[in-house]
């Protein structure tokens, strides 16, 4: 019997947790390793021990292979560890946001796989474009996203995009976004300048006053909330007064086309700073019965109302509200192709007086500034007043219209006070019943005066009739 061999006794050793993962370059800076995304080389991973956010000495520690793959043993401790990704010149954490993960290590001889870090040099830049049609610089509800308008990158800060300045075009819900270098164009500008031209004819709201926008960028961050809003811009292209229910539109008191062909086209408005003349006056009997404002870059979806209009009736420095007008607005019927803003009153309520219109500067108008004007009547009157004077109906207008009579009148005749197309005895009844009229010279101050409250308009214009 071969004699037994002593029992061999083993070295007494402490197994080590072993905590294994991976640092990708989050490109796309959106917080997930997508697919095609590589690893980093060179990044430090540590156990920060006593939580400092510093790598202390004998706190272990692993670098990242080419794959960005990391081994980091525990070192035998034991309990929740702080996993940490070391920081990096022109590098950015982004999955965790702080580059710490918390590992609870429970048993000395476990590996601890997945512990996974993203980290870019990539910044990117993202807001919405949106038509603020009430110009309060937030997007509100029902306001429309303004798809295919441009964001650049201003390199050479000229305000004009170049060659090689990178940008973006917003997308079906106003949205743009660019991926750019996380640390700025170049060593020297840490900053982005974003520029958003807006297309003629529109007005900027938000940010208020700037097609400019700086950033001071930071690698591995998306600035979200870089919005822009615009509103179009419309003017008024022309100021109309016309002879409503007369020859010239068919002897109809309803707004339409055929009104155009009943328009003073002798007349001018008057304009705030002008003297006033017969230029500005009208000598038609049914008063001022129908006014037209041509609108250009009117927004296509407003509808007017006379709540967009501010009318008042006077002269000199005393102005009182008018009736409410009706409003309607016919597109593409004005100068220049724009649309065309039709008010028109009762005959005969707006008599014998100036009619001052402001058109508000609102969201349905789109105007940047009130538009005011005004236009005059005197029932008889033929033009024999020099610029400045008041209007006065006299004999001479009486006999001015009696040697015209039996005439055939165009529309821009002076004595064809009904706009019937001929003078007549009846042009003459009215000269003669409103002998001794006047009309003041109206003054349109720039910033028109504020209105006079008025208890009773319409019975004020109906005296004057």
């Amino acid at each position: 019997m071969r004699p037994r061999s002593p029992t061999e006794r083993l070295e007494p050793r402490l197994l080590l947790a072993t905590i294994t993962g991976r640092v990708a370059d989050d490109f796309n800076v959106n917080g997930f390793a997508d697919a095609g995304e590589a690893g980093v080389a060179g990044f430090v991973v540590y156990l920060d021990v006593n939580a400092n956010l510093v790598r202390d000495a004998g706190e272990s520690s692993s670098v990242t292979d080419a794959s960005g793959a990391y081994d980091l043993g525990t070192g035998g401790i034991t309990g929740p560890v702080q996993v940490r990704l070391e920081e990096r010149a022109n590098w950015g954490f982004t999955a965790p946001a702080g580059g710490v993960r918390t590992v609870a290590v429970n048993n000395p001889d476990d590996t601890y796989s997945g512990i996974n870090f993203l980290a870019s040099t990539r910044a990117v830049f993202t807001g919405r474009i949106f038509h603020d049609a009430d110009a309060d610089g937030v997007m509100d509800p029902g306001e429309p996203p303004l798809q295919g308008w441009t964001v650049f990158v201003d390199l050479d800060h000229n305000n004009v995009q170049q060659s090689g300045e990178p940008s973006a075009t917003s997308d079906a819900t106003g949205v743009w976004s660019m991926n750019l270098n996380g640390t700025g164009p170049d060593p020297f500008h840490r900053h982005y300048h974003f520029v958003q031209p807006r297309p003629a004819g529109w007005e900027r709201t938000a940010p208020p006053f700037t097609d400019l926008v700086t950033v001071i960028t930071h690698p591995g961050r998306v600035f979200v909330g870089m919005d822009w809003g615009s509103r179009p811009v419309s003017t008024v292209a022309g100021r109309h007064v016309f002879y409503n229910n007369s020859t010239f539109d068919g002897r109809s008191t309803d707004a339409n086309a055929a009104d155009d062909g009943a328009v003073a086209t002798d007349k001018a408005a008057l304009l705030p700073g002008q003297t006033s003349s017969f230029e500005n006056v009208t000598s038609y009997s049914r008063g001022i019965n129908g006014v037209m404002v041509d609108l250009a870059g009117l927004p296509a979806t407003t509808q007017l109302s006379a709540a967009d209009f501010d009318v008042q009736v006077g002269g000199d420095s005393t102005w009182t509200p008018a009736p409410a007008p009706s409003v309607d607005l016919r597109r593409g019927a004005g100068a220049g192709g724009g649309d065309r803003v039709t008010l028109t009153w009762p005959d005969g309520l707006l008599k014998n007086t100036w009619l001052r219109v402001t058109v508000k500067a609102n969201a349905n108008t789109a105007l940047l500034s009130p538009d005011v004007f005004a236009f005059g009547n005197l029932a008889g009157e033929t033009g024999d007043t020099p610029p400045g004077r008041p209007h006065v109906v006299t004999v001479l207008d009486f006999n001015r219209t009696r040697a015209a009579i039996f005439s055939d009148a165009p529309v821009t005749s002076r004595f064809d006070h009904n706009r019937d197309g001929r003078v007549s005895a009846l042009d003459l009844a009215i000269v003669r019943s409103n002998l001794a009229r006047r009309l003041s010279p109206a003054v349109l101050p720039s910033g028109a005066p504020a209105a006079l409250p008025s208890a009773d308009a319409t019975n004020l214009l109906r005296d004057n009739a």
